[in-house]
């Protein structure tokens, strides 16, 4: 019982005491300018200035295989592949590009953005992809990000 009435006079103790009379001490935060930098020149692909807007434009199943399989195959075998989402679109020289991200691992799956290229259907032996770019490291994500987005897949 006395613990108890010590704590409930604690507060009334305490404002007894005078406190020290201090202010916050100013300071100001140095104003800083950055340069103009083109990030898109910096980190994007080799073909990125050949890059145009793609037409919106429907994979067939085949050339969905042969896209995905381009892509399996920047992975060690070992690993589970699964694709969350791409858009594909085609350019006017007539060749498929296509965006999109797939998640790769062995016990903790980690999406990967990728790019591929390729020739679709019509071509003698069938749809063939090639894959341009895969984001690794977050430098080759924002590449891969500009040159979809240049080419109207994002």
């Amino acid at each position: 019982m006395k613990r108890l009435c010590v704590l409930a006079l604690l507060p009334l103790i305490a404002s007894c005491s005078s406190v020290p009379n201090w202010s916050m001490p100013s300071f100001s935060v140095p104003q800083m300018e950055f340069p103009d930098i083109d990030v898109a020149r910096l980190w994007s692909s080799s073909d990125s200035k050949k890059l145009v807007r793609a037409a919106p434009y429907s994979l067939t199943t085949q050339e969905t295989q042969a896209m995905q399989a381009a892509v399996r195959a920047a992975f060690p075998t070992d690993w589970s592949v699964t694709f969350v989402g791409a858009r594909a679109g085609r350019l006017p020289g007539g060749k498929i590009a296509v965006c999109g991200v797939a998640t790769a691992g062995t016990n903790k799956a980690v999406g990967y953005p990728f790019r591929v290229m390729g020739e679709g259907g019509a071509a003698a032996a069938g749809p063939q992809f090639q894959l341009r770019q895969l984001g690794r490291s977050r430098d080759e994500r924002l590449s891969i990000y500009i040159d979809c987005n240049a080419l109207g897949l994002v």
